[in-house]
């Protein structure tokens, strides 16, 4: 189960200006392991399709881009 509050952590940490995995773990205080499964599933999630969501009158109508 994916921890939003790991994720905060993490977007946190991460600025514009490139930072080392050893330092990401550091700065986060997150184990090793932990910083790696949480980089590949927000990796896997950047390369999936947007989903587009609109609403017409009552309904909802979502689509991918």
């Amino acid at each position: 189960m994916v921890s939003l509050e790991i994720l905060e952590k993490l977007f946190d940490a991460i600025s514009s200006e490139p930072i080392t995995f050893n330092k990401l773990c550091r700065k986060t205080k997150l184990h090793p392991n932990t910083v790696r499964k949480y980089l590949k599933i927000i990796e896997a999630i950047q390369n999936q399709k947007k989903l587009m969501i609109s609403r017409r009158e009552f309904r909802v109508i979502i689509s991918t881009s």
